[in-house]
């Protein structure tokens, strides 16, 4: 449930509400849902980020439009614009919405209908390839978008899968919660490739923003369990794994203030790989190679805990950090902390592995290296280059 306009309406839209409505909470009779629906039992149309929402609408262009997705609406029909009328399936209210409009969806777990992206095979629940707003009223604990897996296929990935969400068109999505999206195996012959092995959870064009979201049990054959691609902000991604590949929790993607946690790789970067991670956490992540929290990452201001891999880098491998803690990961092979890489003015604290418990193969600078351990060779660090670093 969202607490406040704040974590999740953005700030242009917050400075408009203060100088509209000051501090106070919107009134039910300010709502633009039915008196009658607004009584229903657990159903709650005036959360803060209601207002929030009026403001966003405000700041935009005299044509967009609102568009209502609501399970139990009695009476659906295009263009849903009220609460009464309102889609029973978020696809329908994406279809109808033009660019620079907001689809809004109350309370359900959404598990219906969806449909490829044109050339795909992939089925994804929801799927938007145009600039429209799509919003949640009550946030991730109260909105799911749920996928399928293959009930025939290899860790539930196969034809007969079905994604959570594809993203283009410098869409927008926030305050969901995505589940057990999965996507098609290139194994047994199918030869799936690109995007339909990707992103179990989303997959995203470059331009798309994800926002206050949560990914959590979806899989991916190759790369992306969680997410391949976009930009996301204030999302927590667990739980979920790219079997065959890379990017547990996600994969080609740009994150700031994530938390990426027990998510898993069948190769490397078991929280994330080939990304650019900003103020995140990455914690209880494993992959089966390299990097059990990050892999050929960028990572600026990250804690790394409690990652670990049966191979190289426990922390992180083959990756750029500035200004991280990296603490208690372990490697079975070499570089409990980190494999590879440079690193400036980071701290690595009891990490642990056959050799380099700190680091190994890295360039360090103005680094901090304590209370690290090795079985064989180079406690703080081995085969590393140190500049004004302490160990």
């Amino acid at each position: 449930m969202i607490a406040s306009v704040k974590a999740f309406v953005p700030k242009r839209a917050r400075q408009l509400l203060r100088a509209t409505y000051g501090k106070g909470r919107a009134r039910s009779q300010d709502c633009d849902a039915p008196h009658a629906l607004m009584k229903l039992p657990g159903f709650r149309f005036c959360p803060p980020i209601s207002v929030g929402l009026t403001a966003v609408l405000l700041a935009l262009p005299a044509v967009a439009a609102t568009l209502h997705v609501w399970q139990e609406s009695p009476s659906p029909a295009p263009p849903y614009a009220d609460w009464a009328t309102a889609a029973h399936v978020i696809q329908d209210a994406v279809d109808a919405a033009q660019a620079g409009d907001t689809v809004l969806v109350t309370n359900g777990v959404y598990s219906s209908g969806g449909r490829p992206v044109p050339g795909s095979s992939l089925t994804n629940r929801v799927m938007v390839t145009q600039a429209i707003t799509l919003l949640s009223v009550n946030g991730p604990a109260e909105t799911l978008i749920e996928g399928a897996p293959d009930p025939a296929g290899w860790r539930a990935e196969g034809d007969g899968a079905i994604r959570c969400a594809y993203l283009g068109g410098s869409a927008v999505l926030g305050g969901f919660t995505l589940t057990n999206g999965h996507t098609r195996t290139w194994l047994g012959g199918n030869e799936a490739t690109g995007p339909d092995t990707e992103g179990g959870g989303v997959w995203c064009q470059a331009d798309v923003v994800v926002t206050n979201c949560v990914l959590v049990g979806c899989t991916a054959n190759r790369s992306g369990g969680g997410v391949f691609g976009g930009r996301l902000e204030d999302c927590t991604l667990t739980a979920n794994a790219a079997n065959g590949g890379g990017g547990g929790g996600a994969s080609a993607s740009n994150l700031r203030q994530c938390v990426l946690s027990e998510n898993s790789a069948g190769y490397g970067g078991g929280g994330a790989t080939n990304s650019v991670l900003q103020d995140c956490t990455l914690i209880n992540n494993q992959a089966s190679e390299r990097g059990g929290g990050a892999a050929r990452c960028v990572l600026r201001d990250c804690l790394l805990a409690n990652n670990r891999t049966s191979g190289k880098g426990g922390g992180a491998s083959d990756s750029s950090l500035e200004a991280c803690m990296l603490a208690n990961n372990y490697a079975y092979s070499s570089g409990g902390g980190v494999q590879g890489g440079t690193l400036r003015n980071c701290r690595l604290d009891g990490n642990s592995s056959g050799e380099g418990g700190g680091a190994c193969l890295s360039e360090l600078h103005n680094c901090a290296l304590t209370r690290n351990s090795v079985q064989y060779q180079g406690g703080g660090s081995s085969a590393s280059t140190l500049y004004k670093t302490v160990r």
